[in-house]
């Protein structure tokens, strides 16, 4: 390639991610996969779950596409867990915020995914854990990818 097309290239991509300044997509290869110059690549842990209906399950796909981060993705099968206890919420969007919740399910859900992002800090990026209850969870997620709402009626 010639310096004019590196330089045309470039100038494109970067007035393409300008534009985008709240659109996670600009920014989700520049994590890991294609790094900024002088920003090394992060370590990454993304948590999401099925049938968010505050973000929605396509645009976290759109963001794993992206990024190609689908190896460093935690998928919670909230589908799963309402099928077990209809008292688990059917948006499951606040997974991680409910470790005192009075539903046992909910609880334990909100518990293992704390867990897993606290030993993926504690061991700086390097271990992702499959959280507990195990048969809630998919670490990493399977293909393929969710390109469906899945909400549950």
């Amino acid at each position: 390639m010639t310096k004019t097309a590196t330089v045309s290239s470039r100038t494109a991509r970067e007035t393409e991610w300008a534009f985008q300044p709240g659109n996670s997509l600009a920014y989700a290869p520049h994590l890991r996969r294609e790094p900024l110059p002088d920003v090394p690549a992060r370590s990454v842990l993304l948590q999401f779950a099925k049938g968010d209906q505050t973000s929605p399950n396509p645009a976290m796909t759109a963001f794993l596409r992206a990024s190609g981060l689908a190896n460093r993705t935690m998928f919670y099968r909230n589908d799963l867990a309402f099928a077990e206890d209809s008292r688990v919420p059917k948006n499951p969007h606040g997974f991680l915020n409910n470790p005192t919740s009075p539903v046992p399910l909910v609880a334990a859900v909100s518990r293992g995914a704390q867990q897993q992002t606290g030993t993926f800090f504690a061991s700086n990026g390097r271990n992702i854990v499959t959280p507990e209850p195990a048969r809630l969870f998919e670490v990493p997620i399977a293909r393929p990818l969710p390109e469906i709402l899945s909400f549950i009626p």
